[in-house]
């Protein structure tokens, strides 16, 4: 929620928070998508990883580690995703 009121502050745009096993969440996406976790903890980040868009998991980045990416348009549809990753809890909140 830290992350949807900073993104409201600073652009005025509540950004909607859904659950990964949310409709709004499959892949391929309908709309920009904010992805937290990693494979284990997020089946969003899980269907992304088995395509190879983004390699978080329990291992990488790392206990305490963090990645914050974007993989651009990747079905082609114009739907983009935000990656907010990390192994752990502390570093998915890091990040």
């Amino acid at each position: 929620m830290a992350l949807q009121q900073t993104i409201h502050e600073a652009t005025g745009v509540l950004v909607p928070i859904v659950s990964d096993d949310a409709p709004e969440a499959a892949l391929p996406p309908t709309r920009h998508l904010i992805v937290l976790g990693n494979r284990s903890t997020n089946r969003t980040s899980s269907a992304l990883y088995d395509l190879f868009y983004s390699l978080v998991d329990l291992k990488y980045p790392g206990r305490g580690g963090h990645v914050v990416r974007t993989v651009h348009n990747p079905f082609g549809n114009g739907c983009g995703v935000v990656i907010v990753g990390g192994s752990d809890v502390p570093g998915v909140n890091d990040a």
